[in-house]
């Protein structure tokens, strides 16, 4: 369907060339789209084996927990991150978990884990 839709301004543009009209209704097909990718498809899911950060349409990335030092709140007065340190030195940002659920995330690895907070 949204093919569909892209695809109706597009011959428009192809026919007539570039309007107001038809850049306002290209706008209007690909807000939505937009919108799942950046605020649908990020997610953090936590499991047995450890973290699963989806980014958008790529591929997951699972970090066991055994690899994970330390989950942290990391940035500013104004923004704040939830990070996940690994051994190595590398860390990732959680997407989609907020600054109030790092306690929750952290409880999550330490009744996988066994190990205390």
């Amino acid at each position: 369907m949204s093919a569909l839709l892209l695809f109706v301004p597009v011959l428009e543009v192809a026919r007539n060339g570039w309007s107001l009209w038809v850049l306002a209704r290209l706008l209007g097909t690909l807000s939505p789209l937009m919108l799942v990718l950046v605020v649908v498809l990020p997610r953090t899911r936590g499991t047995e084996d450890g973290l699963e950060l989806r980014r958008g349409l790529t591929r997951p990335l699972v970090v066991p927990w055994s690899e994970v030092a330390d989950l942290r709140a990391e940035g500013g007065r104004w923004a704040t991150v939830v990070t996940v340190h690994l051994d190595d030195g590398r860390r990732y940002p959680l997407p989609g978990v907020q600054t109030e659920q790092l306690g929750e995330v952290q409880a999550a690895r330490a009744s996988v884990t066994g190990q205390e907070r």
